[in-house]
């Protein structure tokens, strides 16, 4: 990508240097991360053994881990120990790796209070979840003491693409149990990243099953009291991380609680287009299209006459496609406003049938309950009714910004065809849609739990970074409107009393107004924010490689020997790079 990007600036080809970079920032892309955090004792390392099927992290019956240990893929069975401020060099362990190697570094018992001064130990196994692309980062409880711990703990959660926080339920029945300032800290910070949350509620076989009802009752009740029950993914996971380990160790079938929890934990991984091979085939698409319009930059220098003219004409086309498409993009905002400004009217009719009914059932009370007491009875439809409203619209604007980027591929590639492809260009063409009919066979590992097909974007130029675009829109700014609901946090209660039910009836028509407005001011304000994004994008893909046709074709010579040798190099450059993706996929893959 660097020598791609290099011969670009060479040339002045704003395009091909664009896609070099956007490609070369895909994959420089880290690790998905999964971070398992919670209080000490938890059994955060028991359940990355578990993940992984190994005894990798140390598990006792004291506080253990002492600093993160990162478990990622690798070709050979390895482990390093990286100390602080590079204090002395790295240790390096040969596989095969076991908790025994690694406790006198990670142990509290061998290493107490980091007493070792170690950074982190890294762990590279070969991993069939793993070597997609993912890593699990087992890190202290964020309740330890020591402050450089707590550092490196924090920067770790900071970094995550998925946290699973761990919470110990075993004490409920006793009253130990409680969302503590460190658990809402963390689901907090969670929050304003938008980072998705998978709750663990561990050690649950020690409670009996009315306890494990009344504690998921208690979990969701403390987490709605903070405003934090939409900071996590799903509901919480009544498990034993144990067990799980342990039927893994003996190759019984898995609980069904830690399944039903793995399944929520590749649905946010495989959905999520940073893992190896869906990256690896969207870097080779992207490629292939960068390779033809190498091509086509070079056969029109050598244009002339009518051809020149046919050219010129081809690219006035493609121009007046693009403010079509823009166009299109404006009008599907537009109507997608409308459209969530409907959908929250029927929700303020719904509430507004509510209110009447529990006005109704209060006219024999004797006693008018207070105006909170009301508002929050009538909370949970009118944020489920909120999100449902977000469910509608999620993939109406995923579905527009994929017709819009396919709509922008299709117009440059009828460019490029009109231009000529040489052999090889169409040759990559060709393998690329085999290696799509390839990825949609392949299934989700591990789960047992039936087949997930990857979500991999089928050739047809760019449309693979389209779907990383749009991942990292409609997502991001829909679960950030669901985790900022909080209609009850919109009531400013004067007086929390009132004389009548008419006034009480005002007050909460009045509540639910403000809530819905302002619901849908920031639902139409993220609408407008996507589909100005998207209008950016259609400019940036298309914009650049007219310009570098039209430079190309106001200048009727020859190519200079200089020229040709480039261009030629710039031919083998993504040729060689072309080969060497489809090598890497088919080496792995043998039958695609």
């Amino acid at each position: 990508m660097r020598q791609l990007i290099s011969l670009a600036n060479q040339l002045g080809w704003a395009s091909i240097a664009s896609h070099g970079a956007e490609l070369s920032a895909t994959l420089e892309q880290d690790l998905y991360r999964v971070a398992i955090t919670g209080r000490s004792r938890s059994g955060k390392s028991t359940l990355l053994n578990a993940l992984v099927g190994r005894a990798i992290c140390p598990v006792e019956r004291i506080i253990t881990t002492a600093i993160p240990i990162i478990v990622g893929p690798g070709e050979t069975e390895t482990a390093t120990v990286t100390f602080e401020k590079k204090a002395r060099p790295p240790l390096h362990l040969d596989g095969p790796i076991t908790a025994d190697m690694l406790a006198p570094y990670a142990d509290q018992r061998h290493n107490a209070n980091n007493i070792k001064n170690v950074d982190r130990i890294d762990v590279r196994l070969g991993h069939q979840v793993l070597d997609l692309g993912v890593e699990y980062v087992d890190i202290p409880g964020f309740d330890d003491p020591n402050g450089r711990i707590w550092s490196a703990t924090n920067e770790v959660i900071q970094q995550a693409h998925t946290l699973i926080l761990m919470v110990d339920v075993s004490t409920y029945d006793s009253g130990g149990f409680a969302v503590d300032k460190g658990t809402r800290e963390v689901l907090e910070a969670a929050r304003e990243r938008a980072c998705p949350v998978l709750v663990v509620c561990n050690k649950a076989d020690k409670l009996s099953p009315p306890d494990r009802v009344a504690a998921a009752k208690h979990l969701r009740e403390e987490l709605e009291r903070f405003g934090l029950l939409e900071s996590i993914a799903g509901p919480p996971f009544f498990m034993s991380a144990r067990d799980a380990t342990e039927a893994r160790d003996r190759g019984d079938t898995l609980p069904n609680t830690f399944a039903a929890f793995e399944e929520a934990l590749w649905d946010q991984l495989w959905n999520n287009d940073s893992i190896g091979l869906r990256r690896l085939h969207g870097v080779f698409d992207a490629l292939r299209v960068a390779d033809e319009e190498v091509t086509t930059l070079v056969r029109v220098r050598h244009a002339k006459g009518p051809e020149r003219d046919l050219l010129r004409e081809c690219v006035a086309r493609c121009r007046r496609n693009e403010e079509s498409i823009r166009a299109t993009c404006i009008g599907d905002t537009e109507e997608l406003r409308v459209f969530a400004a409907q959908a929250i009217e029927r929700v303020r009719a719904e509430y507004l049938l509510r209110l009447n009914e529990y006005i109704g059932s209060l006219q024999a009370v004797p006693k008018i309950p207070p105006v909170s007491a009301s508002v929050e009875a009538l909370q949970q439809p009118l944020e489920a009714n909120c999100r449902t409203v977000l469910d509608q619209i999620a993939p109406m604007v995923r579905s527009r910004h994929e017709r819009v980027e396919k709509a922008v591929s299709r117009s440059l590639a009828d460019l490029r065809e009109e231009v000529g492809l040489s052999a090889h260009a169409r040759q990559a063409r060709d393998a690329v849609e085999a290696l799509s009919g390839w990825a949609d066979g392949v299934g989700l590992p591990g789960s047992g739990r039936g087949a997930r097909r990857m979500k991999v974007a089928g050739a047809g130029g760019g449309t693979a970074a389209a779907i990383g675009f749009t991942v990292g829109g409609p997502p991001g700014w829909l679960l950030g409107l669901a985790i900022g609901l909080g209609v009850s946090a919109i009531v400013n209660y004067v007086t929390d009393s009132v004389d009548t039910l008419e006034e009480l009836r005002n007050r909460i028509e009045r509540h639910a107004g403000d809530a819905l407005a302002s619901f849908g001011r920031r639902l139409g304000d993220a609408i407008s924010s996507a589909g100005s994004r998207v209008d950016q994008r259609v400019r940036e893909r298309m914009r650049p490689f007219l310009d570098d046709l039209d430079r190309r074709l106001e200048t009727i010579r020859e190519p200079t020997a200089d020229e040709l040798n480039l261009h030629a190099e710039m031919s083998r450059t993504t040729a060689d790079a072309l080969d060497l993706l489809l090598h890497l996929l088919g080496k792995r893959h043998p039958g695609a």
